[in-house]
């Protein structure tokens, strides 16, 4: 757009100009110079040692992703890193100590964290991101994000993640896009709804713990057998059930090989299944107006076996 004579943003750009012009300038004397050149030569040089140690970085980024169990290789990068001057470097080596400096650790954090977590797109919550070893191993899905349809794919930094904290409802390609091959080290999964739960089994992911929540029995009653799909999944938790989920699980084909199996109803009464342990199931009756209620879930919890039954009651908060 060109500004007119006549349009008061184009007078005053005008009048800039004419300072500008009639501004004397000064002669740079021999030692301000050399001092110009000096800082010249330092960006040129600083630029091309980055250039050349892009790809080691990249290279050596690229193993921690690929083997996030690997400390030798966040070492390495470590090192490199200390070349460079990068505040990342001391970050790995202290977390990687066995006594590290936690009150330096979180200084570390708080000057740079969020540029740390850039890898990871847009779709985290900086706020809520752990880290371990350097690298960022839980994070939280943004909620402002939420409506960024499609989702756009992980990058190769989401290669350390460990645990998602989901909470979100849809979209229904949320169970491929935690398929994708760059989220290979997800291991624990919170806070998912069970419209996503139900598809997980289709992709066959290494999840081993998942929290569900949700009306199972009513939104996704063939859950259970679906979550089959998944070879690793030892334990489900279930905060805020519905009686019927107790049966949904406990008649499935998965039941048995669980690990451990927890549900919650309302805060009422809690109910933990460990099928390989000689006590299977173990009941904890919050609200004794519920009674009635745990003794229908303790019949269904013999799905998951019935070597041993503790209970304990705890007194009405007043």
């Amino acid at each position: 757009m060109r500004l007119g004579a006549d349009d008061r943003h184009g007078q005053q750009f005008e009048g800039i100009i004419e300072l500008i012009t009639l501004h004397e300038v000064l002669a740079v004397d021999a030692e301000a110079l050399a001092l110009c050149v000096a800082l010249e030569e330092s960006l040129f040089a600083r630029a091309e040692f980055e250039a050349r140690s892009a790809p080691i970085r990249e290279a050596l980024l690229a193993r921690v992703y690929t083997y996030p169990d690997d400390d030798s290789a966040r070492l390495v990068l470590a090192d490199h890193l200390l070349e460079q001057g990068d505040a990342q470097c001391e970050f790995i080596m202290l977390q990687c100590s066995s006594q590290p400096d936690e009150a330096r650790v979180r200084e570390l954090l708080g000057k740079h964290s969020d540029a740390w977590q850039v890898p990871l797109g847009p779709l985290v919550a900086p706020a809520y991101t752990r880290f371990e070893r350097g690298f960022p191993v839980a994070v939280q899905m943004n909620v402002e994000r939420r409506p960024l349809l499609p989702l756009p794919s992980p990058g190769p930094a989401w290669g350390t993640v460990r645990e998602i904290d989901w909470e979100w409802s849809g979209p229904p390609e949320a169970a491929a896009w935690l398929a994708h091959p760059h989220v290979h080290g997800l291991q624990h999964l919170r806070r998912t709804r069970a419209v996503i739960g139900r598809r997980l089994g289709a992709h066959g992911l290494g999840v081993q713990r998942l929290e569900l929540q949700g009306r199972l029995v009513v939104e996704a009653p063939e859950i259970f057998t679906a979550l089959s799909g998944l070879p690793r999944l030892t334990w489900v938790d279930i905060p805020n059930a519905d009686l019927r989920d107790v049966a949904l699980c406990a008649t499935s084909p998965i039941a048995r090989r669980l690990e451990r199996f927890t549900l919650s109803v309302r805060r009422n009464w809690t109910l933990a299944a460990t099928p390989s342990e000689p006590v299977t199931v173990s009941v904890t009756l919050l609200e004794r107006e519920r009674c009635g209620q745990l003794s229908a879930a303790i019949r269904d919890a013999v799905g998951f076996g019935n070597r041993g039954l503790p209970c304990a009651s705890l007194p009405r908060r007043s």
